[in-house]
């Protein structure tokens, strides 16, 4: 089984019996989603697109932390390109996450802020370590992640999501409670994190293998998912936008 990295050398792709794992691998930087991890990523997610052979995607990552949020020195930092490059990169990458062709399951351990909880709550099927907690500290870096806060209405409700919008890292979710409120499906040792997605995986794989049904399967979630929060979503991406032209 070939091993394809990315030009960055901060993920890699391997592809056995219709499964694709994109696996983040910076770990030294606990896998912080950087313009260059978001690069590397986006040429991976390219390369399982231009195959006929893959029915599922499993992304998980090196290291104890699956992904500690965006890379706070760039999104803090002076350059103004690349924090526009790494926000683009994540809304590429959350996008095909969830509207892509396939689908994805995600395996996660350790702290999720931020960017690792978008990537977490983006997938089809969520496997989290039982240390792990997911939170939005988007708030308190004054970043204006609209459509996440609508994303998370359509997931948990109005009254929870105001609550993890507004008060970013003071309203961090455990393992348990993510798993109780439906935001993770499966909540497993951190040790096995890796395992457990990548069988929930072959699964589905196993399955579209026998029957092809799964892409239409996908297709009527991800229908059903736009009709439940389309127009807030859409109010969200232009309110973001709107900002955005104004700075």
């Amino acid at each position: 089984m070939a091993t394809e990295t990315g030009s960055n050398g901060f993920a890699t792709l391997e592809v056995d019996d219709g499964v694709a794992e994109l696996r983040l691998t910076r770990e030294e930087k606990k896998n912080a989603f950087s313009p260059a991890v978001g690069d590397d990523l986006v040429e991976l997610i390219v390369a399982i697109e231009d195959r006929d052979d893959v029915s599922v995607a499993v992304l998980t990552a090196a290291g104890d932390v699956f992904c500690a949020g965006a890379d706070v020195g760039v999104i803090t930092g002076d350059d103004d390109e690349a924090g526009d490059h790494l926000f683009e990169r994540l809304y590429d990458v959350q996008g095909w996450m969830h509207e892509g062709p396939i689908p994805v399951v995600v395996g996660a351990r350790g702290p999720l802020p931020g960017a690792g909880a978008i990537l977490v709550t983006s997938a089809d099927v969520r496997v989290v370590g039982d240390d792990s907690a997911l939170w939005w500290p988007e708030v308190g870096f004054g970043l204006t992640a609209y459509e996440r806060a609508a994303d998370l209405v359509t997931q948990v409700g109005w009254p929870k999501a105001a609550e993890l919008m507004l008060l970013g890292e003071h309203a961090k979710l455990g393992a348990e409670e993510a798993r109780e409120l439906g935001l993770v499906n499966r909540v497993v040792p951190p040790g096995d994190v890796d395992d457990e997605a990548r069988r929930l995986a072959r699964i589905v794989a196993d399955y579209d293998e026998q029957f092809g049904t799964i892409g239409g399967y996908l297709e009527a979630i991800q229908g059903a998912r736009r009709d439940t929060g389309g127009a807030a979503d859409a109010y969200a991406g232009f309110r973001e936008r709107e900002l955005g032209a104004s700075e």
